[in-house]
């Protein structure tokens, strides 16, 4: 039986987003409905909306959801109705890299979470009018109340977890831990020299505060220079992408002293972490007061979400969590 929902649709391009009814497609044996309680705003859904990476439309974005399991199908085991869960990024689980413990590198990873589609080809979402929309977004689109929900998109956590807090581990800021932990291979405990860069005055003393030795303004003059000075010699430096940038962006290297130095520039995504272990250890970290994520963390209600997408453009707040 499908499900009719209310959803933050966006409709075209640069619009506004609107919330609006959706109805839910037949839950497959792989999918699960989950009420959605939170859902984090990543700056990769407002990519998505103004074409920096390309997507259908009408479409619902979202990607950090969080909330309590409803129904699950028949092929699902590792979560029950009534669960807690975290959501985060789809993978097939079947691929060499789902089987060797690194889901972000699925084989069949683009068009789990940016089609919009299933692979099968097929919409979770239509229209209050019955018009077949984008959706399934990161295996969730987690802007809308009731979820269809990909199985290897849930993570279960117990039942005491603060939804709201926790919602943005299943992408912003697993992708950053990850990529320290997993992609670099620095130790939380074991770098000697942490090094923030930022255009804004209040992140850098911030930055500061949660550990960073040195902070560089980069707004002023010779960023690259200060840094080279604080890291100097450079010798086996490592370096990766971790934000999404717009399809066909490059960067100049200079392969002799890339050789010569044994640097290392690498891409990341989602931290090359499989979510369903990382993130109860980041919940772990933040116990332990290692992982303080609630001062990165501004909370809006569902009906402000264009001041929370303006506050977060404005560099004014980190994480907004609607």
């Amino acid at each position: 039986m499908s499900i009719t929902t209310s959803a933050l649709v966006s409709h075209e391009l640069n619009k506004p987003l609107v919330l609006e009814d959706v109805v839910l497609d037949e839950m497959r044996p792989d999918e699960a409905i989950v009420e959605i309680e939170a859902s984090g705003v990543c700056h990769t859904d407002l990519s998505c909306m103004d074409g920096t990476i390309p997507a259908g439309f009408p479409n619902v974005f979202g990607h950090e959801g969080a909330g309590t399991v409803l129904q699950t199908g028949s092929a699902i085991t590792h979560v029950q109705p009534g669960d807690k869960v975290l959501l985060s990024f789809n993978h097939c689980g079947d691929c060499e890299h789902c089987n060797d413990s690194h889901p972000a590198y699925c084989t069949s990873w683009v068009p789990l979470n940016f089609s919009g589609k299933r692979l099968d080809g097929t919409h979770t979402l239509r229209t209050a009018q019955g018009q077949a929309m984008h959706g399934t977004f990161f295996g969730q689109s987690s802007f809308m109340r009731h979820a269809l929900v990909s199985a290897s998109s849930m993570v279960k956590v117990d039942a005491a977890t603060d939804l709201g807090l926790f919602a943005a581990l299943g992408c912003g800021f697993q992708t950053g831990a990850g990529c320290v932990l997993n992609t670099l291979r620095v130790l939380i405990a074991g770098a000697k020299t942490i090094v923030a860069v930022d255009l804004n005055e209040e992140r850098l003393r911030m930055a500061r505060e949660l550990g960073a030795t040195h902070v560089v303004d980069g707004k002023s003059q010779d960023v690259e220079g200060q840094i080279r000075k604080i890291c100097e010699p450079g010798n086996g430096a490592q370096a990766a992408t971790v934000g999404a940038p717009k399809p066909g962006s490059t960067v100049a290297i200079d392969i002799f002293q890339h050789l010569i130095l044994g640097r290392e520039y690498v891409g990341s995504t989602e931290g090359d972490v499989d979510a369903k272990t990382f993130i109860p250890f980041l919940i772990e970290e933040h116990a332990k007061g290692r992982f303080p994520i609630d001062k990165l963390i501004s909370y809006y209600d569902i009906k402000d979400y264009q001041t929370a997408f303006q506050d977060m453009k404005a560099t004014k707040i980190i994480k907004p969590v609607l």
